[in-house]
């Protein structure tokens, strides 16, 4: 897996280069361990084969080397080729009747293409009709030639704007950097704090209304399952009036008790963000689009639906560029546990304190998350996956924290780790609820791979 990532990566350097060949050793260093347990097989004998005579896998052999002569291998996918042979010869050929393939062929991509015409000729004369006929244009003859080139452009476009309708897909992703640069340049924002906002390299999104707009802290601890809640929020309030907008570690003893004055009773809670982030390689276009789940227990999730993400715990690092503490790989070789960069968290709880008619607070104009520590305790060799532990408290109680939403880097997908024996009575609603170990999948995005690669 870590060969093919590496090797379809957009930029290689020396460096991957070194990696993807390291990928591939690693490969043929353990490939025996295949044969030896019977699993490399003939499809119609069933006899066990006791050699790797396998074209594609010979080809591997060549990808480290041609790099650079050519550049990325990337850019020399066959997916291009693949998809043209499942549209114009796979799909028509399901229609014909199994004889004369190649005329049959012929024959249906012909009258695929005439209907193609006759569709954009109808679009072109509607927009003809509509105003935007180019013959108007020359039948004008008091406007000025500057005019004239304006009405034609506006023409062109509107032709342009007819075909993208009819083959361009039919919706574009949200872009919400441009969207959170948009509200910031606006002068008439209808709300406050804005809802797409953007700190480093990720952009957030919530709904404009909130899934809860009133509950109160009490309430919110019980339906949410957070008894430090309360002191928690207390807390957070104390340290940033003494540090403001810092980014805030991840760590501290609980200062506050759970009956500390709060400023406010009430909770603005929401169920979900939507965060977005740059493409690894090319930090102008933007990468997939990932929902983080904050639900409370309902009919469906008997015990709630909590997503796991990447918080930011240190200044001095800065996703993706410092991996997830900035020394990945030291303790990969180590096992040592290091807390400085960014932490793997569970979100349990996407909120914004309510504050009282009539005031005025900075820190009302910010959304708080409360998560759930989850150590990262070593990397299976096997996988080169990070194993992660539920972090726990003295006490015995989860190790949770409020932080601001902003400093949420990414989101991360985590699986349960079942042991040798999988418990029958898990299933997708209640797998991560009733495990405490599990494993962090860097393979689930490419950028996160990279990512968490360094």
């Amino acid at each position: 897996m870590e060969f093919h990532y590496l090797a379809q990566a957009p930029v290689i350097t020396e460096e991957g280069c070194e990696k993807i060949a390291a990928a591939l050793a690693e490969f043929h260093r353990y490939k025996h361990a295949i044969i030896d347990g019977g699993l490399r097989r003939g499809d119609q004998s069933g006899l066990v084969l006791e050699h790797w005579e396998i074209p594609k896998l010979e080809l591997l052999q060549s990808v480290v080397p041609s790099i650079p002569q050519v550049s990325s291998v990337l850019q020399w996918s066959a997916d291009t080729t693949e998809h043209a042979h499942i549209e114009v010869v796979k799909d028509p050929a399901s229609r014909t009747n199994n004889k004369d393939y190649s005329s049959q062929i012929c024959r249906h991509l012909d009258r695929v293409e005439k209907c193609q015409m006759f569709d954009t000729a109808v679009h072109l004369h509607r927009a003809t009709v509509a105003g935007f006929s180019s013959s108007a244009i020359e039948r004008d003859e008091d406007r000025s030639d500057r005019e004239v080139g304006y009405a034609a452009n506006d023409a062109d476009e509107a032709g342009e704007a007819v075909l993208n309708d009819l083959w361009a897909p039919k919706q574009s992703p949200s872009d919400f950097f441009d969207i959170a640069a948009k509200h910031v340049a606006s002068t008439a924002l209808s709300s406050s704090p804005l809802r797409t906002f953007t700190h480093g390299s990720t952009a957030f999104h919530l709904n404009l209304c909130p899934s809860l707009r009133r509950l109160s802290v009490d309430s919110a601890a019980e339906k949410f399952a957070i008894p430090d809640l309360h002191s928690a929020l207390g807390d957070f309030l104390a340290l940033h009036s003494c540090h403001g907008r810092r980014i805030r570690p991840f760590g501290r003893t609980r200062q506050s008790a759970q009956d500390t004055p709060l400023p406010f009773k009430y909770l603005q809670i929401w169920y979900k963000v939507r965060i977005q982030q740059r493409d690894y390689h090319d930090r102008t276009s933007t990468a997939s689009t990932y929902t983080i789940h904050a639900k409370p227990p309902n009919s469906h999730w008997k015990y709630g639906r909590y997503d796991a993400a990447i918080l930011q715990v240190d200044e001095g690092h800065d996703w993706p560029d410092s991996s997830l503490t900035g020394m990945f790989f030291r303790m990969h070789s180590s096992g040592t546990n290091l807390s400085a960069g960014h932490a793997v968290v569970e979100v349990r709880l996407i909120m914004r304190p309510h504050p009282p008619q009539g005031t005025n607070v900075v820190w009302a104009n910010r959304f708080l998350v409360y998560v759930r520590r989850l150590d990262i305790i070593n990397v299976e060799l096997a996988t080169h996956l990070p194993m992660l532990k539920r972090a726990v408290r003295a006490s015995g109680s989860y190790f949770g924290d409020i932080f601001p939403l902003d400093q949420i880097s990414s989101f991360a997908h985590v699986v349960p780790w079942f042991g040798e024996t999988a418990d029958k009575r898990l299933t997708y609603m209640n797998a991560c609820h009733a495990s405490q170990s599990f494993y962090l999948n860097r393979y689930f995005d490419k950028d996160f791979f990279y990512a968490t690669n360094h």
